[in-house]
């Protein structure tokens, strides 16, 4: 697919499957129709202002979001004509992001694997305040006023968050391994950072989290050689798959 001029560091499908977001060390962002293989928005070195390091449309394609290298503010742009929403920076860095299914909340991962949720639907002269949610390495999670930038609270969390969390198709409560506890997942309430229950079976470190669309079930796969799908209502392992031979990822 012609565009860029140097090495694609990032590629995501549209929600429609009809178009691709690409980032690229040429400095660019490109959105091309599949069919067409025609670049139909291009978010340059100007706008961009250093090398990307992802781009990802929000779950009804509207929106497209980008995070750079240098530790750059991460921007949500309309993925349509271009125009930047909102930004936000991290001081740490952002690695990686992902969307909750309806697109409420923001998940961010940084260098120094800080997760977090931002409510993205604050965007420019929103009469509305919105909150941004932290949950840190220290284990606290920590609610901040996203127009001043005052930290609302701060809530202990029983350790830090290792893998990137998924969240519920509700929205209402995020599943994640910990860095120290990787054996076992664990489920917390997204408003009040309470931890509701683990999810403990695997013999190994967890390497992969995945949430059924109805929020019923949840899987994970581990170096132990297996998967669990697990009910995510009760915590109860409803299923144990093993013996694949090998690295298990979802």
């Amino acid at each position: 697919m012609p565009g860029h001029t140097a090495k694609v560091v990032s590629v995501f499908f549209s929600p429609s499957g009809d178009r691709l977001a690409t980032a690229s060390d040429d400095g660019t962002v490109r959105i091309t129709d599949i069919e067409s293989e025609r670049t139909v928005l291009l978010l340059d070195k100007q706008k961009l202002r250093a090398k990307p390091v992802f781009a990802r449309f929000s779950p009804d394609g509207k929106r497209l979001i980008t995070a750079v290298k240098e530790r750059n503010p991460v921007r949500i742009w309309d993925a349509s004509s271009g125009e930047e929403l909102v930004s936000f920076t991290d001081d740490r860095g952002v690695a990686e992001a992902i969307y909750s299914s309806d697109g409420a909340f923001l998940l961010t991962v940084s260098d120094e694997h800080l997760r977090t949720v931002f409510d993205h639907l604050t965007i420019k002269n929103a009469k509305n305040v919105r909150d941004q949610t932290t949950i840190n390495n220290a284990g606290h999670l920590c609610v901040w006023d996203s127009e001043s930038a005052n930290r609302l609270l701060d809530l202990p969390i029983p350790a830090p968050i290792g893998l990137i969390p998924s969240i519920s198709p509700d929205s209402q409560w995020m599943v994640s391994a910990h860095r120290e506890d990787s054996k076992a997942a664990h489920l917390f309430d997204i408003k009040s950072s309470k931890h509701l229950f683990s999810l403990d079976g695997h013999r190994d470190t967890i390497r992969d989290i995945a949430i059924h669309p109805t929020g019923e079930q949840i899987l994970t796969c581990s170096d132990d050689d297996t998967v669990c799908l697990w009910d995510a209502k009760t915590g109860e392992r409803i299923a144990y798959l093993e013996n694949f031979g090998g690295d298990v990822t979802l």
